[in-house]
């Protein structure tokens, strides 16, 4: 079956309006890579945000990295510090998919 790209992004769509930290996860990628759709850093930036604050380690480091780097928005190493913490604090089991 053919990759449909436009019908990927309506059901991340759908997922990440119930909050759905995955899906939040992907559709920041897909806005920040460009990929199907035109390329949106700050949606991309809204989107990881909201996936990092409900708990998605990916988008936690991310962030920090993104922070860290300047990358799509102001370098700032106390927050990419504040991020790389939250993400650091999780139990072990969790970091490695076991939970």
């Amino acid at each position: 079956m053919p990759r449909d790209d436009r019908q990927s992004l309506q059901w991340y769509e759908k997922a990440a309006e119930q909050d759905q930290v995955d899906a939040l996860w992907a559709l920041a990628k897909i806005f920040d890579t460009g990929r199907g759709v035109p390329n949106d850093p700050r949606q991309a930036l809204a989107l990881m945000n909201r996936a990092a604050q409900l708990g998605s380690l990916g988008a936690e480091l991310q962030l920090a990295d993104d922070y860290y780097a300047g990358h799509g928005l102001a370098e700032d190493k106390k927050q990419a510090a504040t991020w790389y913490a939250k993400a650091a604090d999780r139990p072990r089991n969790f970091i490695f998919g076991w939970a």
